[in-house]
């Protein structure tokens, strides 16, 4: 008999029991353990065998759910994880790009009249889809306005809403009247427009209207971007006038294509300054010659109130201390004794009428410089 089976002999029922209640407790452990260990074991391989399949994609879209617009396409934009290797929208599938260790995606997807349904899906490594988001966007008609009159380049008249209305074109500016290419961006807008009807559309970015109480609008004439082909032609400035506008970048962009390919007003035609001063000369009292230049350069006089020039002006002589005039309004300046009376009269007495066209000197009959 082994001393093993001698040990057992000597312990008594009891301690038998004991011994054995603990050796199942004891195998149970270990089993709960092991299987506990395989079930983990085989999760962990299910996710290295699933790879990125078991992890969200952090799909994002830039773009609001339910947008109303007017545009003929919508930029859909968004954000996913490194771990997503393709987005689709509707059937189209999109380029991905990597940027701060982030993957986005930006794609224009064209409008019709009405509601618009896209969906948008990421698929990660294993071509599963991992997650979807839907986007409405309603593109609504544009109202149709007939053009009444060209004002200028940057300024029509239309029918709206049975009105005759002034409009003022978001985005742009031309010259003024007297301006360096001011008739010419006026014939471009009659050429574009006139007597025609345009599509218009506002803009919730500026408000309805400027501070003279025009409409602040953009302008189609059907394909064809009124505001963007002034500035892209050259026959206008892009122009902010207080808040970034929905179209500014497109137009920035315009008018630096304009520049580079010396479009319009950006061509040299416009050398010279429009009003600039260049010569001016005194030619009696308080009046002067003045040169200016065109903007072809040519040049025009004219004549304006200047100060100092003195040349050819009489001074007021000094009232004596002692008045050896009588104050007498009524007192013509035929029956003046001089022109010192003159001026006691007008300077001492207040008789006003003796300088008729407020110049400040009476009598010009016998007082010199009126």
């Amino acid at each position: 008999m082994s001393e093993k089976e001698n040990l057992l002999k000597s312990l008594s029922t009891r301690n038998r029991l004991i011994i054995i209640l603990v050796i199942i407790i004891l195998a149970g452990s270990v089993y709960f353990i092991s299987s506990l260990s395989s079930d983990n074991n085989s999760q962990s391989t299910n996710k290295d065998i699933a790879g990125i399949a078991t992890q969200s994609t952090n799909l994002k879209i830039n773009t609001a759910n339910n947008t109303s617009t007017t545009d003929d396409s919508i930029l859909i934009e968004g954000t996913v994880n490194t771990s997503t290797t393709k987005v689709v929208i509707n059937d189209t599938e999109v380029q991905l790009k990597s940027k701060d260790e982030k993957k986005y995606f930006s794609q224009r997807m064209s409008l019709e009249i009405g509601d618009n349904s896209f969906v948008i899906k990421a698929f990660d490594i294993n071509n599963q889809e991992d997650k979807k988001y839907t986007l409405t966007a309603t593109r609504k008609k544009l109202i149709t306005c007939e053009v009444l009159a060209i004002t200028d380049g940057d300024t029509i008249k239309i029918l709206y809403k049975e009105n005759e209305e002034k409009v003022r074109l978001i985005g742009i500016n031309t010259p003024e009247t007297n301006e360096c290419f001011n008739q010419e961006a006026t014939n471009k807008m009659k050429s574009l427009v006139e007597d025609k009807n345009v599509r218009i559309e506002f803009d919730k970015t500026q408000r309805e209207r400027d501070k003279y109480n025009r409409l602040l609008l953009y302008i189609w004439e059907g394909d064809n971007f009124i505001n963007d082909i002034m500035i892209r032609e050259g026959y206008a400035h892009e122009y902010t006038y207080n808040l970034p506008y929905k179209y500014q970048d497109q137009f920035k962009k315009a008018e630096n294509e304009a520049r580079e390919n010396e479009n319009g007003l950006w061509g040299g035609v416009c050398a010279c300054q429009e009003g600039a001063e260049i010569d001016r000369i005194c030619i009696f009292c308080n009046k002067a010659q003045i040169t200016r230049t065109h903007w072809d350069c040519s040049t025009y006089t004219a004549e304006i109130n200047d100060n100092s020039c003195t040349s050819g002006c009489y001074s007021t002589p000094s009232v004596p201390t002692t008045p050896t005039y009588i104050c007498n309004c009524s007192k013509t300046c035929s029956e003046m004794s001089s022109c010192e009376e003159a001026y006691y009269q007008l300077s001492t007495c207040g008789c006003s009428r003796r300088d008729g066209d407020n110049d400040g000197v009476p009598c010009e009959n016998i007082c010199p410089g009126g």
